[in-house]
């Protein structure tokens, strides 16, 4: 005489299923280039990079040219607005892209953020591999929304 127990785990694989694509997902990554392209528009906003440390001013010569063209800002990489408005977010399945230069003519937005031999470094994005505290933390509760969903 046998015994058979049997058990329906349709729901738990589906859940499973759900949660293990969650925090990767093209949606999820969205979000989460979409909370990093926030932060690089808080570096234009407060004037400094991603770590906190302030941009340089702008140097007399620049002032003064801003000036001949008829624009009075003292703020850096702002005398057009084409820069900030050049930052963009995508997010595809396992990956969030944010870049800073998109659709420019030139390559202004490299020469910013690492500077060159007449322009100093006025970083936008973070170094590579070493995502700010406050940059990660926005990661990490965009995903952890996503995977308290997945399991719900």
């Amino acid at each position: 005489m046998g015994v058979s127990i049997t058990v329906d785990d349709t729901a738990a694989r589906a859940m499973l299923a759900r949660v293990g694509s969650a925090g990767t997902d093209a949606k999820t990554m969205r979000k989460v280039a979409l909370a990093a392209k926030q932060h690089v528009y808080n570096a234009f906003r407060f004037q400094q990079s991603p770590e906190g440390a302030p941009w340089p001013g702008l140097s007399p010569l620049t002032i003064a040219a801003r000036k001949r063209r008829g624009n009075s800002s003292m703020q850096p990489l702002i005398a057009t607005g084409a820069m900030y408005a050049s930052v963009d977010a995508e997010g595809f399945d396992g990956e969030a892209l944010v870049s800073v230069g998109k659709g420019l003519s030139d390559a202004r937005a490299w020469y910013n953020q690492f500077g060159t031999s007449k322009i100093p470094a006025r970083a936008m994005l973070p170094d590579a591999g070493q995502l700010p505290p406050a940059w990660l933390a926005d990661i990490q509760r965009v995903t952890q929304t996503a995977l308290a969903e997945a399991a719900a």
